[in-house]
């Protein structure tokens, strides 16, 4: 190289006796090592502008090299995350905090634990990847400095010859930084890593504090050593010049702090587009289809740009070591294997292929397992929620409490609205106002209200009981329905078994239907009987199902027992027919489980109350 390049003049760069110490000394008989051009060491302004300059008239090797690590990526973290997206369709996963009932949920854990196993591997052999990839990097640059071509191939085995010698002395440099970086944060009083401007001053402090081994890599690929041999030499190497070392540091810093920023933002266009598409929530094919093919080009973009990266990264090291040493034997270690594994090279090694197979079986056992997307049943009360107010959004915080009661089993004639099929409730901590103006509007027609509700009731909460019918009821063919929920209380008087509809209850809520309207009305056990007190509940009917909202404070404690009824009766012949989710009034009530909470929101304005 001239001085046309920019570069320094030819200059004894290590003594003689220290650099004996640095290089590896061949053996008489050994093969001499390959031939570098005229090659001079740039000074530390211009060593990582010689080191891109490497990587730029080397782009064509490294751009196949990054499409091999794509998709190597793409094999390994590929079938972790579709497995992954089927999971968040299949149980409706929105946030961090829909998966509060992770634990109570054990189709859902089992779910959540297979995905962890399968992304624990695909990290796994993704980690095995990255250090390929980094020293296939450092081959490719510093072939481009020699006079013989240099291919992906050897680059390849290269690395491979000298993977584990990388994997301790990174092990090695690694214990040292995060030393520094978990004092740092210490003393920043940050220790968890918590505030992302703290870690990235550890992170600064600790690349200044490892700079000195800033060679390891390359002592490694190019100067045929061992790891701790290594970490000695890069010692000595960085002592000949520290303001070099410094340079090739804090490039390595910079461009990882910028790596990191653009996967951030990467990964942020990924949520805004699931998000777009209502990932889990009303999630169709396609947008499941469009999902899943971004999925797929972000792992390929990812793994191809980690692998840019890392060369952009090991440039100006490859540049520094090369000035420094004039040595890069430990690719003649590859030129001679290629020529005699050629025929049994493999691109995918035996290990690697098989922790391919395992994560794409897997993945395709544990899609296969949730009925492949399909999602998990909406919640009842939720999805008539969500149709009552077209543009709301109901979350749920908690396993669902439904209960199924069987068809055909009211006692009497056979009225099926008269007959239970399935129940349900939830908490709402904080009643929106549309929810009471809107879904629950008093002047509907399919609206039951009491004359002495007050909205303001609600402000404490409220309680969501849904009742599910055989059939929708009809005004015109029953001359007196009833519909209602019950509660028992701890330390309040109750029904006695066998007294009828109420039997063991301590209050209970009843909507009531005949040919003149709806009413809704609040019993409360005292002294031996139920009376009726004022209320502000309200319940509202779509099709065959009743909601119903009754404020948390008309409760007055938590509830230890509930049930359900439904009742019809024919005043012309005095027939009735009765169900409830119990097989007798003599029987107790159904425990009462801590209910789901139920988060909603709604797109646009909201009324106001």
């Amino acid at each position: 190289m001239t001085e046309q390049d920019g570069l320094a003049e030819p200059a004894a760069i290590v003594p003689e006796a220290e650099a004996a110490a640095i290089v590896p000394q061949a053996e008489p008989a050994a093969a001499p090592a390959p031939s570098l051009r005229a090659y001079e060491l740039p000074g530390p302004r211009r060593v990582v502008i010689h080191g891109l300059q490497l990587a730029s008239a080397g782009s064509s090797e490294l751009r196949k090299a990054s499409l091999y690590i794509g998709l190597l990526t793409l094999g390994l973290l590929g079938p972790a995350l579709i497995y992954g997206l089927a999971v968040l369709v299949h149980f409706r996963v929105t946030d961090v905090q829909s998966l509060d009932g992770l634990f109570r949920d054990r189709a859902m854990l089992a779910a959540f634990l297979g995905f962890e196993a399968l992304a624990g591997g695909a990290i796994l052999g993704w980690v095995a990847v990255s250090i390929d990839a980094n020293l296939i990097a450092i081959s490719l640059l510093a072939a481009r400095a020699g006079d013989e071509g240099f291919s992906l191939r050897q680059a390849t085995i290269r690395a491979r010859q000298v993977f584990w010698r990388m994997v301790g002395a990174s092990f090695l440099v690694g214990i040292v930084s995060l030393v520094v970086q978990l004092g740092i944060l210490l003393l920043l009083g940050d220790f968890n890593g918590s505030n992302q401007g703290a870690s990235l001053i550890a992170t600064f402090i600790a690349t200044l504090v490892v700079a000195p081994f800033g060679y390891v890599a390359t002592g490694i690929v190019l100067g045929d050593v061992g790891a701790t041999e290594s970490i000695r030499r890069s010692v000595r190497l960085a002592r000949a010049r520290p303001t070099i070392a410094l340079v090739v540091a804090l490039f390595a810093f910079v461009a990882s702090a910028i790596q990191t920023f653009a996967l951030s933002a990467g990964l942020e266009v990924v949520v805004r587009v699931g998000q777009f598409l209502h990932l889990g929530v009303d999630a169709g094919w396609l947008a499941l289809a469009l999902i899943v093919i971004g999925i797929l080009a972000f792992v390929v973009a990812l793994g191809s740009l980690a692998f840019t990266v890392s060369a952009i990264v090991v440039a100006p090291q490859v540049a520094a070591f090369l000035g420094l040493t004039f040595y890069s034997g430990g690719l003649e270690s590859a030129r001679r294997a290629d020529a005699e594994v050629r025929p049994k090279f493999r691109w995918i090694t035996l290990p690697m292929a098989g922790l391919i197979a395992i994560l794409a079986i897997g993945s395709a056992a544990g899609i296969a397992s949730l009925d492949p997307f399909r999602v998990a049943a909406v919640d009842p009360i939720v999805r008539l929620i969500n149709a009552s107010a077209h543009e709301a959004q109901t979350v749920v915080r908690g396993a669902d409490v439904l209960v199924d009661d069987p068809e055909n089993d009211e006692i009497g004639p056979e009225v099926r609205f008269a007959d239970i099929t399935l129940a349900d409730y939830a908490f709402v901590p904080s009643v929106p106002t549309w929810l009471v103006n809107d879904v629950f509007d008093c002047n509907k027609v399919t609206v039951a209200c009491s004359a002495s509700g007050d909205p303001a009731a609600f402000d404490d909460g409220a309680l969501l009981v849904l009742v599910r019918l055989a059939a929708p009821p009809s005004s015109s063919t029953a001359n007196f329905a009833r519909w209602g929920v019950m509660w028992s209380l701890a330390g309040y008087g109750a029904a006695p078994a066998g007294s009828g509809l109420y039997a063991r209850s301590s209050e209970a809520v009843i909507t009531t239907l005949t040919p003149s309207g709806r009413s809704i009305r609040y019993q409360a056990f005292a002294n031996g009987s139920f009376g009726e007190f004022s209320t502000s509940a309200r319940s509202t009917w779509s099709g065959n199902e009743l909601l119903t909202l009754i404020p948390n404070i008309e409760i007055g404690a938590a509830p230890t027992g509930w049930d359900l009824f439904a009742s019809s009766s024919d005043r012309s012949d005095g027939a009735t027919s009765v169900d409830s989710l119990r097989e007798s009034d003599s029987a107790q009530l159904l425990p009462f489980k801590e209910p789901p909470r139920l988060e909603m929101t709604l797109a646009g304005p909201t009324p106001k109350r």
